[in-house]
């Protein structure tokens, strides 16, 4: 096709749907006028949802006393310091899981626990091929590769028997995206896991406050990453959280978020890691939303 004769994909789909719904008003005009209960809101009927969006500030009175707070404080750093304590104290209200670190993204929360998990060099994470880029930036550093599983009809989540299609012997964890807020079949998902011996990764960077079955996310799968990224219900502009309640995975989620040292046991750095440490002032934004 010439460069004058072509059309962009935006430009394309714009003109079908102006063309689709100008001959769905031209069929169902009458139809519509006759009876407006029944029509669609672009025809004339009336409006499914008649609030419209808050715009109002998403920070106040909360955020500012929490932060003053911190500003009294004589170190800005996170370890012991008490922004990020009551982070993750508020955090466990909301997600009960045994072992929590601050990051400094959801990217970095996901990166530490695919390195906590032990994937390496050749090994295969199974993810969403509809998500953000950051689900698998830290599967490619850990120099894995990310196997792309069709999603289920209705809603983008990952479809568990195409999942199970994908394993091979090489295949050490699945990172289950729960997007726009929609859980994924996590029992069906946690089951196949456990029974191909892998490691279930949650990315729960969209699903703040989601519920699976009652559960909140986060609490189903080996491991729980969350985003606070400025986009995200929960925010600091940019942060993290990655957490668990497994024992193999739980310990090692300070070490690889904090350049490889284990801060409570003091000995250097005998791990391979990067600094994805969050800062107190972060903290207490955070500490002040949950």
């Amino acid at each position: 096709m010439s460069e004058k004769n072509s059309l962009s994909r935006r430009e394309f789909v714009a003109g079908a749907s102006g063309l689709v719904l100008a001959s769905a008003a031209a069929s169902g005009g009458e139809k519509a006028a006759s009876d407006p209960a029944s029509a669609l809101a672009v025809n004339g009927g009336e409006k499914a949802v008649k609030a419209s969006a808050g715009s109002g500030p998403r920070w106040g009175d909360v955020e500012m006393k929490q932060l003053e707070a911190m500003l009294q404080q004589g170190s800005l750093f996170y370890w012991g310091g008490p922004q990020t304590k009551l982070l993750t104290e508020r955090f466990q209200e909301f997600c009960p899981l045994q072992h929590v670190q601050t990051c400094s993204s959801g990217t970095a929360a996901i990166h530490i626990a695919v390195a906590a998990a032990g994937i390496g060099l050749g090994d295969e994470v199974i993810t969403s091929p509809v998500t953000d880029i950051g689900t698998v930036i830290g599967v490619l550093y850990q120099q894995a590769v990310p196997v792309f599983a069709d999603l289920g009809a209705g809603t983008y989540n990952l479809d568990v028997a195409d999942v199970e299609r994908r394993i091979t012997p090489k295949t050490k964890a699945i990172i289950a995206v729960h997007l726009t807020g929609n859980p994924c079949d996590l029992n069906a998902l946690k089951a196949l896991a456990d029974r191909h011996n892998l490691v279930l990764i949650e990315d729960c960077a969209q699903a703040w406050g989601a519920r699976y079955r009652g559960k909140p996310i986060g609490t189903v799968g080996h491991l729980a990453c969350f985003s606070l990224q400025n986009s995200k219900h929960i925010t600091c502009g940019d942060g993290g959280v990655v957490a668990s309640s497994d024992e193999r995975f739980g310990p090692l989620l300070q070490k690889y978020g904090d350049k490889g040292g284990d801060r409570r046991k003091w000995g250097g750095f005998d791990a391979f890691a990067t600094n994805y440490r969050m800062s107190e002032p972060q903290a207490a934004v955070v500490a002040a939303q949950l």
